[in-house]
């Protein structure tokens, strides 16, 4: 029963921990925009950064639902 336990709580502790990074990762997208918007980066630079936050966005949430079900 123990070990049940113990596993249970690292489930929650990772999905907790998936949840904040999702958030984490949304919220970086959301100030490449403003940065790309404002101009402080430009189009070649900004496409690489953003490409490469929505890959790790689209990661993060898979891995949120598939600890949801």
């Amino acid at each position: 029963m123990f070990m049940k336990e113990r596993m249970l709580k690292a489930d929650r502790v990772f999905t907790t921990k998936m949840n904040i990074a999702l958030k984490e990762a949304t919220e970086t997208g959301y100030w490449l925009d403003l940065l790309h918007e404002t101009g402080y980066l430009d189009d070649e630079t900004f496409q690489s950064i953003a490409d490469d936050c929505s890959k790790i966005i689209a990661v993060l949430t898979k891995i949120v639902k598939a600890t949801k079900s």
